[in-house]
């Protein structure tokens, strides 16, 4: 049993819940919806939203709040009490943005799935976002997705002119159907309809306010294409890190374009920042193939498999790399994570909401700076569940050291 706004004694539809706890907890949000309101606030500006437990209650308040309220944002969540819809709905056209990490294995997908598909039942349409090799945590593109959507909806909520400086009877701005665009467009992908997805990204980024979500989407889109219209992609990607730098879909994407026409010395530089960013297994091993690419590239021959073989100078019987521009002692972040997803006890705590910030935090860096990396590493050695897996870390990390280029120009 986990306990946080009220006990969770099962996620199964028909399983048992703590009715008594969820009316508790709903009656706290309801209280705090109209303190805003009582602020003067109007319903239609007020969004509710949340990650696990705390989204499955956005979800339950908003669906059932008497006044239309601005959105919801759930974030792994599920939905509660379902045996009482469609008779407790209240929230006939509610915004509901649903976003969930297809590798979350204590809130399956499929729970939000069915949740979605339960809402266009009963008439409530809402946008769900499935991210790739993401957890049961968040990321930086589910913010970015999260900040886009709402951000959209604000929009809508706004006049786009003060009342009376144009005339009443001339249509709505453009800008109002770019989130309805952005969900189509996100259908069409899921339907394999990529050229569609293409156009209705393109109508979007022309009605709405540069978004870099909205470039970084229509960049994937060109990647999925055939032929993949990589120039498109590179130049999408890097309109939206030119609106925001540390987008990690842009960098992961407009990476994947550079290896795909064997730019490997740029894919390589992309593909790591974003990686740093927000880390993900298929960029992972397109990393992996740019990373050996650019190797061979560099030396002029194929990268050896063995690290002890191939050029250098033997001392004591051992090869020595000449590669003196390089750092020893980094570990490819490719190869390094793909050691870490190989080790149950580490991927059984990169599952746990307590410590995978943390052993985020480590990884990264290790990754980024291991020679100013104890300092990270000191600040949670003692903790009592960290403090093992930082040894089983650093020892990973000491069986992957090895020569890495530090940067690409």
């Amino acid at each position: 049993m986990t306990t946080s706004w009220f006990d969770i004694l099962s996620l199964h539809p028909e399983g048992p819940e703590d009715r008594d706890g969820i009316q508790a907890a709903l009656d706290q949000v309801v209280g705090l919806v109209r303190g805003e309101m009582a602020l003067g606030i109007p319903a239609g500006r007020i969004f509710i939203g949340g990650f696990c437990i705390g989204g499955a209650l956005a979800f339950h308040a908003a669906l059932r709040s008497e006044q239309l309220l601005g959105g919801a944002v759930v974030l792994s969540g599920w939905l509660l009490e379902q045996d009482a819809y469609p008779n407790a709905l209240r929230a006939q056209g509610l915004p509901v943005l649903c976003c969930h990490g297809e590798h979350d294995a204590t809130v399956l997908i499929g729970f939000t799935q069915r949740a979605v598909e339960l809402l266009e039942e009963w008439g409530v349409g809402s946008e769900f976002e499935a991210l790739p090799s993401l957890g049961h945590t968040t990321s930086k593109e589910e913010f970015e997705i999260v900040g886009s959507w709402l951000q959209a909806l604000v929009r809508e909520a706004e006049p786009c002119d003060p009342p009376g400086s144009v005339p009443a009877d001339l249509p709505s701005a453009p800008e109002t159907c770019a989130s309805d665009l952005k969900q189509q467009a996100s259908a069409a992908i899921a339907d394999g309809d990529v050229p569609r997805a293409i156009a209705l990204y393109t109508q979007a980024i022309a009605q709405a306010d540069p978004s870099p979500l909205l470039y970084a989407n229509r960049a994937a889109a060109f990647m999925k294409a055939q032929p993949p219209r990589v120039n498109e992609a590179v130049q999408d990607c890097t309109q939206a890190l030119e609106l925001n730098p540390d987008s990690a879909k842009a960098l992961k994407t407009r990476g994947k374009a550079y290896a795909a026409v064997g730019k490997w010395d740029l894919a390589v530089k992309d593909l790591r920042l974003g990686q740093q960013i927000d880390y993900d297994e298929d960029s992972a091993e397109v990393a992996r193939e740019a990373e050996q690419q650019f190797a061979e590239a560099s030396s002029g021959q194929p990268k050896p498999k063995n690290p002890t073989e191939g050029e250098g100078e033997a001392q004591g019987g051992k090869q020595v790399p000449t590669n003196t521009s390089a750092s020893p002692g980094v570990p490819p972040p490719a190869e390094f994570m793909q050691s870490l997803l190989g080790d149950p006890e580490l991927m059984r705590a990169m599952q746990d909401p307590e410590i995978a910030p943390k052993l985020q935090d480590i990884v990264t860096a290790v990754m980024t700076n291991p020679m100013q990396a104890m300092g990270t590493v000191m600040e949670y050695v003692n903790d009592p569940k960290l403090g093992p897996l930082i040894m089983k870390l650093m020892g990973k990390f000491d069986e992957h050291a090895w020569t890495c280029i530090d940067e690409v120009d």
